[in-house]
């Protein structure tokens, strides 16, 4: 779904952006699915895929990090919204709102996902063909866009998808051309409705 060349490297980010960071949770220390925090930043008609946080945790040190993460995010990018996937059954929605409970502080929103992820990520392959999504230059840039060119029979997807879905939201309450990162931020977090839960 993803080519090489539709992914370009660039070396910065605009500050004034609306910005997404959607967390794909894994739970098991060195094994199984990882962890995947992706930070999307959305600006003058351009998608970049700013920061990536990833790793195999067990489940107290994968959600101190994401503590930590969003705390550097305060510091580093200004007011950043913050998703995660409410899965189903009641476990889910424990698991839901622990998670928000944990960015208290924070807008954090979860939902429940549904569709494929080929669906889900779809809308920003679009973007990606046709030229308005960049990839910022880091470590992990490399791995990402490896992931997104093996999408979706590769090992793993929890890159892209959080990018996918954060990029969904970022695309759905867009900020406009002149807004700061809190006016953004009134826009993609709306207020809840049926399905939601927030701080």
């Amino acid at each position: 779904m993803f080519k090489e060349h539709w992914l370009p490297i660039v070396d910065s980010v605009p500050a004034r952006a609306a910005r997404v960071r959607w967390w794909d949770k894994g739970a098991t220390a060195g094994g199984g699915d990882p962890t995947a925090g992706v930070l999307v930043a959305y600006a003058g008609g351009i998608t970049y895929i700013e920061d990536v946080v990833r790793g195999q945790w067990a489940a107290g040190e994968r959600d101190a990090i994401i503590r930590r993460t969003a705390e550097k995010d305060a510091e580093v990018y200004g007011p950043v919204t913050y998703w995660g996937e409410q899965e189903p059954g009641a476990s889910g929605k424990d698991a839901a709102a622990a998670f928000i409970k944990l960015l208290a502080g924070f807008p954090v929103y979860t939902e429940p996902t549904t569709g494929s992820k080929e669906t889900a990520c779809d809308p920003l392959a679009s973007q990606a063909e046709a030229g308005n999504v960049r990839v910022k230059r880091a470590a992990w840039s490399s791995a990402f866009i490896a992931e997104a060119c093996d999408f979706p029979s590769g090992k793993h997807d929890d890159q892209i998808e959080s990018a996918a879905r954060a990029f969904n939201k970022l695309a759905r309450y867009p900020a406009p051309a002149s807004g700061s990162n809190i006016e953004a931020r009134q826009i993609h977090a709306p207020k809840p409705r049926s399905g939601w839960q927030r701080t």
